[in-house]
């Protein structure tokens, strides 16, 4: 009989992920981020929409990772935990608290567009507050020019007056709602409209 050396063996156990956060949270994606884990191959994090009792399982070697095609104005739970081996065959973590967020709810338009104060050279284009807006988009150009002559302003309030316009002159224009100051879920336009 024989005895072999002595043979040192390292057991690796992966700790729980920690510094979750979400971020870049839009209407239909959100990125859900964690600290790094010595040790660890990959992360699996598992997702599902609040409420519901299914998760998906989502698979990392980052310490972030997106989700994209989600429903806006919906919230949403995550966990994740850390593997020290590929296809978890080895040792792993044990999930992380649930974390949530919830998608933007998409911007409304804003209602009652009208023309006011329109003199010889100048108007006033007015429509109602939109709750939660963080400005207006609005564009506008004489009716005899090409789709590409529009003019873009932004404004935070509900009004914006025009000045040094040419005289017997028609236009029209259009306002949409900006619901962040990045413009990432922003309005369609109002319909066209018009004065003279």
């Amino acid at each position: 009989s024989a005895t072999s050396s002595g043979l040192a063996v390292s057991i690796i156990t992966p700790s729980v992920p920690t510094g979750l956060s979400t971020s870049s949270i839009q209407l239909n994606k959100g990125t859900m981020n964690w600290s790094a884990v010595a040790n660890a191959h990959h992360y699996d994090v598992r997702f599902r929409e609040q409420g519901t009792s299914s998760w998906q399982i989502l698979y990392s070697t980052a310490t972030s990772i997106t989700k994209y095609g989600l429903a806006s104005s919906t919230t949403y739970e995550w966990e994740v935990r850390s593997s020290c081996s590929p296809g978890n065959n080895g040792s792993v973590s044990a999930w992380s608290s649930t974390q949530t967020f919830t998608t933007l709810t998409p911007c409304t338009a804003p209602l009652n567009p009208v023309t006011s104060g329109i003199g010889l050279t100048a108007a006033t284009l007015d429509w109602d507050v939109v709750s939660g807006a963080w400005g207006y988009s609005v564009r506008y150009k004489q009716l005899s020019q090409g789709w590409g002559a529009w003019t873009y302003d932004t404004v935070t309030t509900n009004s914006l007056s025009l000045s040094g316009l040419p005289n017997a002159t028609s236009y029209h224009w259009q306002v949409a709602t900006m619901c962040d100051v990045n413009g990432t879920n922003n309005s369609g336009f109002t319909s066209l409209t018009t004065f003279s």
